[in-house]
């Protein structure tokens, strides 16, 4: 028998994988604002009494380092005191919502995808008087420095309601002058 050999050369062209943000909650709540009423009910549930969350999103890339972690604005219109909400910092790490020159929310994140929000202000929320969640989602960018995956950090804000008031009931004597 004969044995023959071939040689063959294989082309292998790396590919860049786009890093990975997994999606992450985080609750606040207007009860910790200096105006708040604490309280344990809400729609669908009183989760926390704190105006801050910290934490960390997931951030991953199978071959590349992080190179940067930013951050973009809820697209959902937002107000605060019937006012608008705008949001400065969009692209960075930290953005800002202010409304009627008030700060109203700040939230920042570094490489690691560790993140801080801060809730100064109340916002609107659909149903007036009833404490009901107001989800905003913030956009989350992970980039290698030659791609980019995104994915949402949804911070719940709980709504204040004001505590009710206990009726008073009064029981009127009816004198008749009518003679």
């Amino acid at each position: 028998t004969t044995s023959t050999s071939t040689t063959f050369n294989v082309t292998v062209n790396a590919v860049n994988d786009a890093p990975t943000v997994a999606n992450a909650p985080a609750n606040v709540s207007e009860e910790g604002l200096p105006s708040g009423v604490p309280d344990t009910t809400g729609t669908p549930g009183d989760t926390t009494n704190s105006t801050t969350a910290s934490g960390t999103i997931t951030v991953a890339d199978v071959d590349s380092a992080i190179a940067s972690v930013t951050l973009t604005a809820p697209t959902a219109a937002l107000t605060s005191g019937g006012q608008a909400v705008t949001w400065s910092g969009v692209g960075t790490q930290a953005l800002t919502g202010t409304a009627n020159g008030q700060t109203v929310a700040t939230l920042t994140i570094d490489n690691s995808g560790a993140y801080n929000f801060t809730l100064l202000k109340p916002i609107d929320h659909p149903v007036a008087g009833a404490e009901d969640v107001r989800a905003l989602n913030f956009g989350v960018v992970a980039s290698d420095g030659t791609s980019a995956g995104a994915g949402t950090l949804t911070i719940s804000v709980e709504d204040d309601a004001p505590a009710p008031i206990t009726p008073i009931t009064e029981t009127l004597a009816i004198q008749s002058t009518n003679l």
